[in-house]
């Protein structure tokens, strides 16, 4: 049985590293990629089973790589996460985001969302 796939994307490479030891942790194989170009490069060559993408990053924001991947019918599981600006719950509904979570955030929130989308 092959391992779940999470693709990670945040301009900060520290969040970013950890985040992907978290689901490392948890026996899944995570990509870590640092702006929305690279990222839409990775999930159009790969199919993963969840992405939890920063908002606001220099060079385009996950707003944006969350709608380039709605264009391109990639329906993954897609968490955001933020520390700085707020998203409306109705705007993620639009996006078809199953969900943000403001920075700092604990493991056992990240967990949450583990458990339900990547642990059947």
């Amino acid at each position: 049985m092959s391992k779940k796939q999470v693709l990670v994307v945040d301009d900060e490479e520290l969040i970013g590293e950890l985040c992907c030891s978290v689901f490392e942790d948890g026996g899944f194989e995570a990509l870590y990629c640092s702006n929305i170009t690279d990222a839409l490069t990775a999930a159009s060559k790969k199919t993963y089973d969840f992405i939890l993408s920063d908002i606001q990053m220099p060079g385009g924001d996950g707003i944006e790589f969350k709608t380039e991947l709605n264009k391109l019918g990639i329906n993954t599981p897609f968490l955001f996460m933020t520390g700085f600006s707020s998203l409306p719950k109705e705007e993620v509904h639009t996006l078809s985001a199953v969900g943000i979570i403001k920075k700092p955030f604990s493991i056992d929130v990240l967990q949450k969302y583990i458990n339900k989308f990547l642990i059947n």
